[in-house]
């Protein structure tokens, strides 16, 4: 199978989990994803994860990153 190059994801609170998953192939292949996420918590934690792997995170919008609900992760 191709190394992913892109990630939408948004699964309904269930982003955090995913992305756990996925640490392996975020790790070594770095996807750019685009993340929707459906509560602070997870949210949150989304951001500590993908910013301990070393990605840049901006919102989509013209928000705060600790605002928004839906970001791109380079």
């Amino acid at each position: 199978n191709p190394k992913p190059d892109l990630i939408k994801m948004d699964i309904e609170g269930a982003e955090l989990l995913a992305l756990k998953g996925a640490i392996k192939t975020l790790k070594e292949n770095k996807p750019v994803i685009f993340l929707a996420t459906h509560n602070k918590e997870v949210h949150f934690g989304c951001i500590d994860l993908l910013n301990s792997i070393g990605y840049n995170l901006k919102p989509i919008d013209h928000t705060a990153l600790n605002e928004c609900s839906e970001l791109i992760a380079e």
